[in-house]
């Protein structure tokens, strides 16, 4: 889990995004050769040994920066873990250099070296704590957000559950002999018309967390009849990809279903986010 951040050349007056116009594309950073070097006269001891993504150590925290081969750059993502306000000194200290402004991913706005509130709330809640079992799902209309129609999401920030049970893809008619019809009430995901019926035979163990506690995650891939009016339905397997582009959770998050973020118990696995003594 990372607490991330973009670098993006935004124009001198902005302070928040609510300021940009619609279809807004933010100026190049620059040529890559151009980046690396300003890069590494801003913070020398950045690892860039390789060029796409590189990596910077400090006392209690790590950050791996995200450039990618694109060239002309035209944003750096940081993935930042561990703690230590010390470690906004190198943020910003990179934006400066490149002329950019920080955005903070979780938050979804622009933030300055006083206001770092998602900084903050990251390492209150990076330390996830384990429930005993998967909540009840919270789908009824007066629990939904008003706006966007989302139900709260089973699993609160800064909590983890192991559901034990299969869930998602893929789906598959029960047969006479072995009936195993849908148990997972509240919880029961909303399905495209040729999957009525079906029941899960998905991985089991899958790891529920809340969406915001990792920002990192993006929506990969069209999601044709699996995407509800509102957003995914979960029915169609992974579709949540990391920074490398590896398709790692399924989420869920339509506007009539429940609100979970399932990480694949295969291809994630928990690690101590501390840098090494």
């Amino acid at each position: 889990m990372s607490w991330d951040v973009l670098l993006l050349r935004l124009p001198d007056d902005i302070t928040s995004v609510q300021q940009l116009p619609d279809a807004y594309e933010p100026a190049p950073l620059g040529r890559l050769d151009d980046v690396l070097a300003t890069i590494t006269c801003a913070v020398p001891e950045a690892d860039l040994s390789d060029p796409t993504w590189g990596e910077i150590l400090g006392p209690t925290w790590s950050m791996e920066l995200n450039i990618e081969s694109d060239d002309p750059v035209d944003s750096i993502t940081l993935h930042i873990r561990g703690s230590g306000d010390d470690v906004l000194t190198a943020v910003f200290r990179l934006a400066e250099a490149l002329h950019c402004k920080v955005l903070d991913c979780a938050e979804g706005d622009l933030i300055t070296p006083r206001q770092t509130p998602g900084w903050h709330a990251f390492q209150q809640y990076r330390d996830l704590q384990e429930l005993p079992e998967v909540p009840d799902a919270c789908v009824a209309d007066a629990d939904r957000d008003h706006k966007t129609r989302l139900a709260p999401s089973t699993v609160p920030m800064g909590s983890y559950a192991i559901d034990p049970k299969p869930w998602g893809a893929p789906f598959v008619r029960p047969s006479a002999h072995d009936p195993e019809p849908d148990a997972s009430g509240n919880r029961a995901l909303l399905k495209p018309p040729e999957l009525d019926g079906a029941v899960s035979t998905g991985p089991r163990n899958t790891v529920i967390v809340h969406p915001k506690d990792v920002p990192s995650l993006r929506l990969a891939g069209a999601l044709g009849v699996h995407r509800g009016c509102c957003g995914p339905m979960g029915t169609e397997g992974r579709n949540m990809a990391c920074a490398r582009g590896a398709l790692v959770a399924t989420l869920a998050a339509d506007c009539l279903g429940p609100h979970e973020l399932h990480l694949d118990p295969i291809r994630v696995y928990a690690y101590n986010t501390e840098p090494k003594a």
